[in-house]
């Protein structure tokens, strides 16, 4: 089949419990049933949530979502979503698929951890969610596992860290599957800081009989008559109506859902934020750290060529956020961190 890449902490190898992009542990009673989905819809923010249920309506539940000061997704008192033990709620947090019991209720809670360490009890450590950062510190190294939980081994396997998006306002969880740095890495780390303010017009039936519409960023046509397929990828070079002159996504890729909700009225906020400049790496030396940079890092499973890492093993780094003095204060720099390797 293929290679598999997981971060996990160091500690906790081979370990689904230290998995870093994604756990959930119920803390009150069991409102989270099954296994959350990451939904790689591009939204997601590193950090600690605490979801609590605050109301409750026959099979519809009123959650409040508590997490960073800085985080956006802060105080969210007013998410509704389905308790039913199978609709797929795609915002508790935002980013993330979860399943809530029929038997829901009020004062019910759970923790989600994207990015930070959790264990079985619901304790978390601050990993790849770095926080708050006083400007000309740095956090902390901690020593992470590139694992390949595949069953084919990864060839020229490389950590970046890349651009990270988030969006404010509603709708986009209705409209949107993805929005991520680009496919290539010649491209995936060209979007710069800033916001993007995206809207639709022309809003018909396509010839495969999904809807489409022209997609407009910052009042510009980037897309014309895009799918809303939840399939069809948008970026520069696919050749499929995305204005690679304009290249007003640039750096981004974006996959419209499988929806038939009319947008004509709905504006969406992306905010591409820069935190991953400040993101070092460093390559790991019989387990302590090598010299930390804010590059790009091969990653290698010990005894093996470069860049490979085989089936059920794992190459090891260290990783940190380090601010420069002149970093002003401002809203969540968030940051995605992606291994990405070739497979046999």
């Amino acid at each position: 089949m293929s290679a598999d890449l997981v971060l996990r902490l160091a500690s906790q190898v081979g370990q689904p419990v230290g998995n870093l992009r994604l756990r959930t542990v119920n803390i009150l009673n069991t409102p989270v049933v099954g296994t959350p989905t990451w939904l790689d819809s591009g939204v997601a923010i590193a950090d600690v949530y605490t979801l609590t249920v605050l109301d409750k309506n026959g099979s519809t539940v009123t959650v409040e979502i508590d997490c960073n000061t800085k985080n956006p997704y802060r105080d969210m008192t007013g998410v509704t979503a389905t308790a039913d033990g199978a609709t797929i709620n795609r915002n508790l947090p935002p980013g993330v698929g979860t399943v809530l019991s029929a038997s829901c209720d009020v004062g019910w809670q759970w923790k989600t951890s994207v990015g930070a360490y959790m264990d079985a009890g619901g304790v978390t450590t601050d990993v790849l969610n770095f926080g708050v950062v006083e400007s000309g510190f740095y956090t902390t190294g901690l020593r992470i596992a590139c694992e390949n939980v595949g069953d084919s081994p990864a060839q020229m396997t490389v950590l970046y860290s890349l651009p990270g998006l988030y969006f404010y306002g509603t709708s986009y969880e209705i409209l949107i599957k993805t929005i991520k740095p680009h496919s290539s890495p010649t491209r995936h780390k060209m979007a710069p800081l800033g916001t993007l303010v995206i809207t639709f017009q022309d809003w018909k039936t396509g010839g495969t009989g999904k809807k489409t519409a022209d997609v407009y960023v910052n009042g510009n046509k980037a897309i014309e008559d895009a799918i809303f397929n939840g399939s069809e990828v948008y970026e520069y070079g696919s050749g499929n109506g995305y204005d690679d002159g304009a290249d007003l996504l640039q750096g981004l890729q974006i996959i419209l859902a499988d929806t038939a909700v009319d947008p004509s009225a709905i504006t969406l906020t992306l905010k591409v934020a820069d935190g991953w400049n400040w993101v070092e790496f460093a390559a790991d030396t019989s387990g302590s750290p090598g010299t930390y940079s804010n590059q790009d890092l091969t990653l290698t499973e010990s005894g093996q060529p470069s860049g490979t890492i085989t089936a059920s093993h794992a190459g090891f780094f260290w990783v940190r956020w380090k601010l420069p003095g002149a970093a002003e204060a401002g809203e969540m720099r968030k940051m995605i961190q992606r291994a990405r390797g070739l497979t046999t």
